[in-house]
């Protein structure tokens, strides 16, 4: 935790950018060395992805320090779902490396960046969590000049976790009235809309209706949810039929 708050420029007296403090590059090395190491405890793993976190938000400008980085995160994602006895903390690992991805922006060389996160979004192992995370993540990538990416993929995608979301957080109660709840669930959804929003540009013709048809749906089911003048309702048999019916759409999905 300490050599992630080491800096090479202090901050200074003033506010805002020009006054943030900067993080030591040298620090980074060591980092990415602890979070990758199999022979440390994963307290100490997890540690060190506090401190590179703190590195993807200062916005590294350094390329071989991002080249670096992005290529030791993509190593944390690309290990099966953790189990076991040890997986919640595991877990917790891999969503701060999906979101330090995030951060960086970069679809990676051959779209390895975005590849990996559309994985975890799709994997059913993995906590709605940590699938969410990916789904946000991918909705701050830089699709600027993007090749190779099929949109109709990415939102089937999102829209069966749409389902999952739905389907785990109607399981949780009798009644789906509680806050937590349905507050989970309109976050899981934001997320989800995240990705669909910066999805939706690369769609073609053919498959523009599709994406778009997607992004009303699971954005009146995250109205539904949110609409406070319904917060005593019992939400679960609105949330069922529109899962139901997004589930059923979603099978026809365009070539």
């Amino acid at each position: 935790m300490m050599i992630g708050e080491l800096n090479r420029v202090e901050q200074g007296p003033g506010a805002g950018a020009a006054a943030a403090a900067v993080p030591l590059p040298e620090a980074l090395k060591v980092l990415l060395a602890a979070a990758a190491s199999n022979k440390l405890p994963d307290a100490l793993r997890a540690a060190a992805m506090v401190g590179i976190m703190r590195h993807a938000e200062a916005k590294i400008q350094d390329a071989d320090d991002r080249k670096s980085l992005t290529k030791a995160m993509l190593g944390l994602v690309a290990d099966d779902p953790p189990t076991g006895p040890a997986a919640p903390g595991r877990r917790w690992i891999l969503a701060q490396a999906v979101e330090t991805l995030g951060l960086l922006r970069a679809l990676g060389e051959e779209n390895a960046v975005y590849k990996a996160m559309l994985k975890i979004v799709s994997e059913t192992k993995l906590p709605l969590g940590v699938r969410c995370v990916a789904a946000e993540s991918l909705g701050r990538l830089n699709y600027s000049g993007a090749a190779g990416i099929d949109p109709v993929e990415a939102a089937s995608a999102l829209g069966q976790l749409a389902i999952d979301a739905c389907a785990e957080e109607l399981a949780r109660t009798k009644s789906a009235t509680t806050g937590p709840v349905r507050q989970r669930l309109v976050q899981r959804l934001d997320a989800i809309l995240v990705a669909l929003k910066a999805i939706a540009p690369l769609a073609q013709a053919p498959q523009q209706p599709f994406v778009a048809e997607l992004q009303k749906k699971v954005t009146e089911l995250r109205d539904l949810l949110d609409d406070n003048r319904r917060k005593e309702d019992n939400m679960k048999p609105q949330v069922e039929t529109l899962r139901k019916n997004l589930e059923a759409w979603l099978q026809k999905k365009p070539a």
